[in-house]
């Protein structure tokens, strides 16, 4: 009992010397838990009303201890709204959809808006919000519940209504300028790749984006067709092979009858050349920068042998197709060198704006010349004789 008196003691005095260290923060451990180190404070003692303390408590408002032009900064800071353009402007010139602090249709003229209901935030649109007519833009959403509808919003009271439950045949690709139509993408899973195809790099990479200018291929051969909202038919387009890709946006008539789109065929079954690597870590022997280079004739050039423009129209008695391939040594789309190229119909419907890549020849000192593909120019092209 006195040994065991002795240890008691011991603890005791050792606590009444180091606990407030333990106290203070030198080392907490819980069970189950790592230790956690905690900061010690040393300085003088504190004097009741020193000015070196402040005291904050949630029942006092607190002095600014920043100067006015800071605070007044801040507040405006703190009270800017960054506003995002949800639509074109609307086919009369006068009305946009705005998204800021609220959602609200803005005349451009006057600046008065209406406000779109809250009713717009139990959908999520899956689509670009274009105008079905003058007051009434359209989205393809998603409900609470997944069901894809149409969604509609008045722009003279900001109502939202959504059509009934709508089962499209594939995936929504785009949306037509009036909302009547939907092109959609069908994947045929019987011709899926063993392998899912590595993205084709068509641009030297950077430090800080080793992945610059990759575009993404089809596993499968993809179906490309024509959803009508109204009728609930389906017309089918075309079908591209796996390894193929669209470049570019489809272009649409402002009604919706006519629809043209770029495509480029990867298909390596030729030669087996690769598109990105070579094998020996650089990118300078592929095919793409042998392109960008000139350094391949055209004929044995794949992205330009296999590059196409696609025109369609959707007549009532049935799809009409227009194919072209670009003379010479031209390739259509920005892709595969721009993904982002674009095409733009004539407001009649009768021509097409197309960006065009042409191969130039750069000289080199005085006796070569090297052919290289510079800056895409735009076409204008009557897809079909009026």
């Amino acid at each position: 009992m006195y040994r065991i008196g002795q240890r008691v003691l011991r603890v005791m005095i050792l606590f009444a010397l180091f606990g407030p260290l333990f106290v203070a923060g030198i080392g907490v451990q819980a069970q189950g838990e790592h230790t956690v180190y905690l900061p010690i404070v040393v300085g003088p003692p504190h004097t009741p009303g020193s000015s070196s303390v402040v005291v904050i408590s949630a029942d006092t408002a607190q002095e600014d201890i920043l100067p006015a032009e800071e605070v007044a900064l801040i507040e405006t800071l703190q009270g800017t709204v960054a506003h995002a353009l949800l639509s074109d402007v609307s086919p009369d010139g006068s009305t946009i959809l705005v998204a800021g602090t609220t959602t609200a249709f803005v005349n451009i003229t006057t600046g008065l808006g209406v406000s779109l209901s809250a009713d717009f935030g139990n959908y999520t649109c899956l689509s670009s919000i274009v105008w079905r007519d003058a007051t009434t833009a359209a989205c393809l959403a998603s409900d609470a519940d997944g069901n894809t509808v149409l969604l509609a919003l008045n722009s003279s009271d900001g109502s939202v209504t959504a059509s009934d439950a709508l089962t499209l045949p594939g995936d929504l690709y785009s949306l037509s300028p009036d909302a009547s139509k939907v092109l959609v993408t069908i994947a045929d899973a019987s011709t899926a790749l063993a392998a899912p195809p590595a993205p084709v790099v068509v641009a030297f990479p950077t430090l800080d984006n080793p992945d610059n200018g990759s575009i993404a291929l089809t596993s499968t051969s993809t179906t490309f067709a024509v959803y009508d909202i109204a009728t609930n038919q389906t017309s089918e387009l075309l079908t591209l092979p796996p390894n193929s890709v669209l470049n570019g946006t489809p272009a649409w008539t402002t009604d919706g009858t006519q629809i043209a789109f770029t495509s480029t065929n990867y298909d390596r079954t030729d030669d087996d050349r690769s598109y990105t690597d070579p094998g020996d870590g650089t990118l300078i022997n592929s095919v793409a920068a042998l392109d960008v280079l000139g350094r391949i004739s055209p004929e044995a050039n794949p992205l330009l042998q296999t590059n196409r423009l696609h025109v369609f129209e959707l007549a009532e008695s049935g799809v009409l197709s227009q194919t072209l391939h670009a003379p010479g040594i031209d390739t259509f789309g920005g892709a595969p060198f721009e993904p982002a190229g674009q095409m733009d119909w004539s407001p009649d419907g009768t021509r097409l704006a197309v960006q065009v890549r042409e191969q130039h020849r750069w000289r080199v000192g005085s006796t070569r010349s090297i052919p290289i593909r510079l800056a895409a120019t735009f076409r204008c092209i009557r897809p079909r004789a009026a």
